[in-house]
């Protein structure tokens, strides 16, 4: 199995874990932890939309060896999720978008994944996100024009900012 297919396939796992916290309004699952909250530094468009009262969470997956930021609409839908190599708080950077392990070579990298209603995935395969101190153990992913891309999906432009 290729390394696209993994983390994609991984990732709508964690989705699907993520979505099911969602509705709960706080997650019972071991692997993310994720609570959902609102944050006024969480303001993304997705085709130039703006998320309605926009949730989002930052959480490490101890079991993946990941940090995961997330972000959604009010609603559930759109989700964003970027996905870092490591468990530790991304605190600063600018980060490639890459759709292979982010872990593997040299340099900053992450995925990025946008869930729209239905569950239909489209990801990014290129751009940057960078990470910015928003005020003490308090950030931000900023992302400006990321394109994502998936079958069902389809094409969207994604901007704004998650925070965590």
């Amino acid at each position: 199995m290729n390394s696209v297919l993994k983390i994609i396939l991984t990732s709508s796992v964690l989705i699907g874990i993520y979505s099911c916290a969602k509705k709960s309004s706080s997650s019972n699952s071991s692997t993310t932890n994720q609570t959902i909250q609102t944050n006024p530094n969480t303001n993304f468009s997705v085709d130039g939309v703006p998320a309605n009262n926009p949730n989002s969470a930052g959480n490490a997956n101890a079991s993946a060896s990941t940090y995961i930021v997330s972000g959604e609409d009010n609603s559930g839908y759109p989700q964003i999720t970027v996905t870092f190599p490591h468990t530790t708080t991304p605190t600063g950077g600018t980060y490639s978008i890459v759709t292979t392990n982010p872990a593997t070579g040299a340099g900053l990298k992450c995925n990025f994944i946008l869930t729209q209603i239905g569950g239909n995935i489209a990801t990014a395969s290129s751009g940057t996100v960078s990470i910015s101190t928003v005020s003490t153990h308090s950030y931000e992913v900023v992302f400006n024009n990321i394109t994502c891309t998936g079958t069902l999906a389809g094409t969207h432009v994604v901007s704004g900012t998650i925070g965590y």
